[in-house]
Formats: C-alpha cells, structure tokens, sequence
C-alpha cells in the first residue's frame, strides 16, 4: 500500500502510533539481542537491562526524531529524551530485577513481560512530552 492509501484508512495519530510502535520494534530487536547475549554470559540482570537499554534507547531515539517528530534532533529534545529514559530504563530494570529475584518469571520472560507495558508508557512521554506540541521548547527543529 502507498503512504496516500494509507492515510486514507488512518488518522494521523494512528499513524504516529504505528511508526512509534515499528521504530521500538526495531530497537527492541536490538534490545533483546544485546540483553540476551549479557545474560548468557552471567551478567546480573540489571546491568544487563541497563545496558541493553541504553543502546536501544540511543538507537530509538534516531529513529523516533527521523520518524515519528519528523524532524531534525536538538540538543534540549535528546536531553530530555535521554533523561526520561534513564527514568523508564531505571524503573523497568528493578522491576524486572525484583520478578527474577522473586523467581516468578526467568530472565528472559521478565524482560519481555515488561515490554507491552514500558512501549505505552513511553509512547505516551515521547509523543506528548518531547514531540507533542503542548512544549514547542523541546520540538525538533524543522
């Protein structure tokens, strides 16, 4: 299908949404990959949430600012957004810590179970904090 076609089907937030949802899919590919790889070789859990993380977090924010702000990244817009995520990355990396340590799910299922609940979280921040229009400061430029 082309964009137009598309469009025609979608509003524009649904499309904002799907093009959020396909760059963390991207990055969450990423994510996985270097988490899985951390904890195959016994680094603890939460560092190897951290740093699998970070990376897709740097990763997602390339994608993000080209696709879903549509424009070109700023300085103020990758603070917050790099900030932000030390929040989210922090939180979910405990948690996930807390349900391994509990022995309520392995190291792998935690880290997925976490998934659906950490993309609506953030795509609700990046969307109406860093991208939205409700703080033009933090906008990409265009």
């Amino acid at each position: 299908m082309t964009k137009n076609r598309i469009a025609k089907f979608l509003t524009p937030q649904q499309i904002k949404f799907l093009t959020f949802f396909a760059t963390s899919l991207a990055t969450l590919i990423l994510d996985i990959g270097i988490y899985s790889i951390l904890v195959f070789s016994n680094t603890n859990v939460f560092l190897a949430n951290c740093v699998s993380s970070s990376i897709g977090v740097s990763a997602n924010y390339l994608l993000s600012c080209r696709f879903v702000g549509k424009r070109s990244p700023t300085h103020k817009q990758f603070l917050l957004f790099i900030g932000y995520y030390a929040l989210s990355i922090a939180f979910f990396s405990s948690l996930i810590n807390l349900v391994v340590q509990q022995d309520l799910l392995t190291k792998e299922l935690a880290k997925i179970a976490s998934l659906p609940f950490s993309f609506l979280i953030n795509y609700y921040m990046v969307t109406t904090f860093i991208f939205g229009e409700k703080n033009p400061g933090f906008n990409c430029k265009s």
